[in-house]
């Protein structure tokens, strides 16, 4: 919506400069009219308007996300205490908006009921098809609609050439230029340019009935009538007033102005180039638009059970809705099928959750794929895996899909077809090769970057067609050397018949950030080890035991070491330390060493206080069973980064 309105207020100012370079010294009057009146109109709607032939055509392919893979820390235990206060639900923007409409229209009204007041207590003479209602006491000359208001104590001797000049404003409507623009003022009262078109029509207006009466007499004695005396004004907006000091002095060198030669209506054409640049810019920025801003909105769920559709809308905001089918008879939505690429960072974060707890159950397992649904809002659809393979239009072609596959390429040492030592093996690949100091290197700004690649496996059992998107040209040709040392798999199966399969893997690198300890986490693709000895928790053999986990149990440990925080942290100690409101990034590095105990633990916090609290919790972690590697035990290196809210 803020895309929408920049692009809104950026039209208009574009349009205005044209008038006011090019078009408000001609006398054009009524071609000038409806230039003022038609182009904030399509500045609202050319912001909307797509042509497909502008934007760039990109092939769509459906693809299938493997487990992301985090380098550096290895292993990202995340513990976030975030509690939803009233402060942070409100939608303060919302509020400042609807209030200021609010305000506007009251005001609105206030000026027309002035308007109203002053028919119901003044009489009114009828003139043809107009109604003439004198003021007393008043100087006053104006008009809105058929209604012309006369001050009492306007000479005698003006009255007739005031009221021929209210007279062209009621006949030719100028009350509903100014009322369309007092509704915009109230809809977008936050917008200048509304006002700048505001004075513009009304001056021109002026110029209007200025050149129609005057035609009646000579110019000198109708500017000589304006100057004659200083009246006053009535404070309303949407009324044509004869006196406006203001606009005085415009009107009478418009009016002893030449007649605009003919050949000067061209300027007009001007429009052309200008509409096609914006339509251009608007249909291009499309993609752009749709990745860029998404905004959390409350999640809407759609149950699709035996082909009737049920919708609920949940309190918790998300990037994206669900759409769930189950039953017999149901259907896909309606919608146009997108893939990770299309989609924000939120949004991706937000997909990949779905596609790890939907994918990943011992029982009941869904398929996960991603629409554009209603109201261009994405949609996760989650469908039985059974009922997803039948999909007709997944097996046209000889390439097919990871979880689609009736049995998925085979790893070295791994039973066959078995899709989770797939898996984990690509990780394991990844571990030990990718060298992770080099993003470091490469002057990137510090923080988490995300890097996707595509690749196949063809029917020989080789990686093909490898595509990357990296932050930076030597990460992608790193990724790229990774890739291609990956050795030749049995390739896939489907229906009996040798295919080719295609895969996608996010992984994320953290650049430059020291966490409050030495670099001693980051990954080397010559050696395993970390400056203190140490080695990393994905490059081991076994990893150290938590208690109550089965041996190495590396997802097990990072559940456990989450629980112990949530179990032990003071999340109420940080909100009494004075801190500035916000969410607090924490980060700590600790060792297992060779007898399983917390040793060398080091923390970056944003409060001293936090930092004994961290430790505290970390030192009372329990004894493990200690890691090993090549039969030996040794230290094992960790890294957490955890985030606290504080109001």
């Amino acid at each position: 919506m803020i895309n929408y309105i920049l692009q809104v207020v950026l039209f208009q100012v574009l349009f205005l400069a044209i008038y006011d370079f090019f078009l408000s010294k001609e006398t054009f009057f009524t071609k000038n009219r409806w230039y003022l009146l038609t182009t904030p109109i399509l500045s609202f709607i050319l912001p909307l308007i797509k042509i497909p032939t502008f934007q760039k055509a990109v092939s769509q392919e459906y693809i299938v996300q493997l487990p992301e893979i985090f380098l550096s820390p290895e292993k990202v235990i995340k513990r976030t205490i975030d509690e939803t206060t009233f402060y942070e639900s409100v939608n303060y923007i919302n509020i400042i908006f609807w209030f200021g409409v609010a305000v506007f229209s009251v005001l609105f009204f206030v000026k027309l009921m002035k308007i109203i007041n002053l028919i119901k207590t003044n009489k009114a003479e009828k003139l043809s098809i107009f109604r003439l209602i004198f003021i007393p006491n008043k100087t006053h000359a104006f008009s809105f609609f058929n209604y012309i208001f006369l001050g009492k104590e306007i000479p005698v001797s003006q009255q007739e050439k005031i009221i021929q000049h209210e007279m062209v404003h009621s006949e030719q409507k100028h009350s509903l230029d100014l009322l369309l623009f007092e509704f915009l003022k109230i809809a977008m009262w936050f917008n200048p340019m509304i006002y700048f078109y505001q004075k513009r029509i009304t001056l021109l207006h002026e110029y209007i009935s200025d050149d129609i009466v005057s035609k009646k007499e000579a110019k000198e004695t109708y500017i000589n009538n304006l100057l004659s005396n200083y009246f006053q004004v009535e404070n309303v907006a949407f009324i044509n007033q004869f006196y406006k000091k203001s606009l005085i002095k415009k009107r009478i060198i418009m009016m002893t102005k030449k007649q605009s030669k003919k050949m000067n209506q061209l300027k007009y054409l001007l429009l052309i180039p200008v509409l096609a640049s914006m339509l251009f810019y608007t249909s291009c920025s499309e993609e752009g638009d749709k990745i860029s801003t998404p905004t959390k909105q409350a999640q809407t769920m759609y149950f699709n059970k035996n082909g009737k559709v049920e919708k609920t809308i949940g309190k918790e905001e998300t990037y994206l809705d669900v759409y769930l089918g189950i039953g017999k008879g149901y259907e896909i939505p309606k919608g146009k099928e997108l893939t990770v690429d299309d989609l924000s960072e939120g949004e991706k974060n937000e997909y990949l959750e779905f596609k790890e707890s939907a994918e990943s159950g011992d029982k009941f397992v869904l398929n996960v794929r991603i629409f554009e649904y209603k109201k261009g809002r994405k949609v996760v659809v989650m469908l039985p895996f059974s009922e997803f393979i039948r999909d007709e239009t997944a097996i046209e072609t000889e390439e097919m899909s990871f979880l689609k596959i009736d049995k998925a390429p085979t790893f070295p040492g791994c039973e066959s077809g078995d899709k989770d030592c797939f898996s984990k093996m690509i990780q394991k690949h990844f571990a030990k090769n990718f060298d992770a100091n080099l993003p470091n290197t490469l002057g990137l700004s510090s923080g988490r970057k995300r890097i996707f690649i595509s690749f196949k496996i063809d029917k020989e059992g080789n990686v093909a067609d490898i595509q990357v998107r990296a932050p930076h040209e030597d990460i992608k040709q790193e990724v790229l050397s990774v890739m291609n040392s990956l050795p030749k798999v049995i390739p896939g199966e489907h229906e009996g018949k040798t295919v080719v399969v295609k895969y996608s893997i996010p992984f994320t690198i953290i650049v430059g950030e020291d966490h409050g300890v030495d670099n001693t986490t980051t990954y080397k693709s010559n050696s395993l080890n970390n400056s203190d000895g140490s080695l990393s928790f994905m490059k081991i053999d076994k990893t150290p035991t938590f208690p109550g986990c089965e041996a190495g149990d590396k997802d097990c440990f990072s559940k456990m070491v989450q629980k112990h925080f949530s179990r032990n942290f003071d999340s109420e100690m940080p909100k009494k330390l004075g801190l500035d409101s916000g969410r607090k990034q924490i980060f700590i590095s600790f060792n297992i060493d060779k007898e399983g105990n917390v040793t060398n633990i080091k923390t970056r916090t944003p409060h001293n206080k936090i930092t004994e609290e961290v430790k505290r919790v970390m030192s009372s972690l329990p004894k493990m069973k200690p890691g090993e590697d090549n039969g030996e035990k040794v230290n094992v290196n960790y890294s957490i980064p955890f985030a606290i809210v504080i109001e």
